[in-house]
């Protein structure tokens, strides 16, 4: 078994690290993802005519947890941006294990979103002024965003280990067609 994640030494000793080599990254069962995205269908999207989900609920006034009228104008751009790309990833890693992404792994995306987006602020003023330390900041910063989206990926990964397997379309398709003679 890898373990993913090491403690820092170095100038990272304070924290902990994804350590994970490319060839040993899994990537997403086809079957899971069948039966992430049917569950996706079978919910709705919370705000389609007809589906009551939402219903009560008041508008978040904030984005990734953070108040909007509390930041300047350029960077609310930016954390508008953030908000959407960790929409999205919660989906797809979601959909890519079983159709659900449990709250740690959403936290995570969540501050790989904020990590990314402070990323492409920082790179900006670094391209501007041409400052290296603001370069080598900017290059910390992908670092991180890339070090927290492995993280979430193996989080989701384990979440959709623990929980009870579901017969999928895809899995009756292959059963109808094994029953029939036919290549699964």
């Amino acid at each position: 078994m890898i373990t993913p994640i090491r403690p820092g030494h170095g100038d990272g000793a304070n924290g902990y690290h994804v350590e994970v080599p490319l060839k040993d990254l899994q990537p997403a069962n086809a079957a899971d993802t069948e039966a992430g995205l049917t569950e996706r269908k079978r919910r709705g999207r919370p705000f389609q005519d007809g589906n009551r989900a939402a219903e009560g609920r008041k508008p978040m006034l904030a984005l990734l947890g953070i108040a909007a009228d509390e930041v300047p104008e350029p960077a609310r751009k930016d954390l508008k941006r953030a908000e959407r790309y960790r929409q999205r990833r919660v989906r797809e890693v979601g959909c890519a294990h079983g159709g659900f992404c449990d709250s740690g792994t959403g936290a995570v995306l969540g501050s790989a979103a904020l990590v990314l987006a402070s990323q492409r602020q920082v790179a900006a003023m670094a391209f501007k002024t041409g400052d290296p330390a603001l370069h080598k900041l900017a290059t910390d910063l992908a670092e991180k965003h890339s070090q927290l989206e492995i993280k979430a990926s193996f989080m989701a990964k384990d979440s959709a280990a623990s929980r009870p397997k579901q017969t999928t379309g895809l899995d009756r398709l292959r059963a109808s067609l094994a029953g029939k003679g036919g290549a699964p």
